[in-house]
This record gives C-alpha cells, sequence and structure tokens, in this order.
C-alpha cells in the first residue's frame, strides 16, 4: 500500500497552522508543522517531505529566503507560498525563484488540495522522466556498444 504524501506547512500563526493541518488531514494528506523556516529545515533534514507549503511573511526568514533555501538543500521538492498580501510583483518573484504556485490564504480547500496534487503529480512526471533519462543514458551508452 502506498503511504499518503507528506506535507510540511510552515506559518509563524499557530491559529494558520492548525488550520492547515486539519485541512491537510481532511484531504488525506499526512501534515507536518513548523512554525518557522528554520524549524521547517530541520524537520526537512530529519524526515522525507514530499511537498512544502509556506507563508511569505515570517520573522526571520522570509518564505522567498525559505524558498531558496529549499531549492538549494530539496530540489525537487514542490514548493506552494501561502500569503494574505498577495501581489502581483512578489508572485512573479516566487514564480522565477522556483515556487510551483502562489496561493492567497484563505482560499478555498479544494482550491487548496488541487494545487496540491498538481504540484505533486508535477513532481512525479519530473522524476519519473529523470529515471527513464537515465535508463536511456545507460542502454544507449558508448560502453554498451556489442562489435
Amino acid at each position: 500500500m502506498i503511504s499518503p504524501p507528506t506535507i510540511l506547512a510552515v506559518d509563524d500563526q499557530a491559529s494558520f497552522r492548525f488550520l492547515l493541518q486539519q485541512q491537510l488531514s481532511n484531504a488525506g494528506f499526512i501534515p507536518l508543522l513548523a512554525s518557522s523556516a528554520p524549524e521547517g529545515l530541520a524537520i526537512m533534514e530529519r524526515q522525507q517531505v514530499d511537498l512544502v507549503l509556506s507563508d511569505l511573511v515570517m520573522p526571520e526568514v522570509g518564505g522567498l529566503a525559505f524558498l531558496a533555501q529549499i531549492r538549494e538543500r530539496f530540489s525537487t521538492v514542490p514548493f506552494i507560498l501561502l500569503t494574505a498580501h498577495a501581489s502581483v510583483a512578489t508572485a512573479v518573484e516566487a514564480l522565477k525563484q522556483g515556487a510551483f504556485d502562489y496561493v492567497e490564504k484563505h482560499c478555498p480547500p479544494d482550491e487548496l488540495r488541487i494545487t496540491i496534487q498538481r504540484a505533486l503529480e508535477y513532481r512525479q512526471l519530473a522524476d519519473e522522466n529523470r529515471q527513464f533519462r537515465q535508463h536511456l543514458q545507460q542502454e544507449y551508452s558508448f560502453q554498451s556498444i556489442i562489435t
């Protein structure tokens, strides 16, 4: 049996973390919660995470800086920014830095669930594509030629 995806939710507001935990659990995901980016990184060092949801505005390390740290250490993990301070400029910057999507904090639970599922499907396809390319390179490399 395949285990449900593990989602790391990082937000400095305890009430919003609780709300995310409920939404993620109800959608069939395994939620992990962190109150800051450093705490989120520590969790990712200890445990496999399939996707990261992060608030944009947090003390210490903001969402965009956290995104850069995740891209540096865990480049294949999809990252979705959540914000109550939506702006086109910030959304464009987040996507340029490698975020999968940029969602308003109080969007309907179904919208968030669909965005998460799209990100997870994209990661799965990217992983399959990478494995397929590696297989082709091994199968059709110069060393594989039989004369």
